[in-house]
């Protein structure tokens, strides 16, 4: 959650809006997502999992 946090503020800090940041970070959750569905699908457990867990 700091980490979270910490990248809105950061974006705003740099002229980005709330919604922009926002739409940057569900892509980025997204793709993590896809990578581990893909990994798990194939019988293998990436690293994208581990930050979907939120171990990282």
């Amino acid at each position: 959650m700091r980490s979270a946090l910490w990248t809105l503020e950061t974006s705003i800090e740099a002229g980005q809006s709330v919604t922009s940041t926002a739409i940057s970070a569900a892509q980025v959750d997204l793709a993590s997502f896809t990578a581990c569905w893909s990994g798990l699908k194939a019988g293998e457990t990436p690293a994208a999992c581990a930050a979907i867990a939120g171990s990282n």
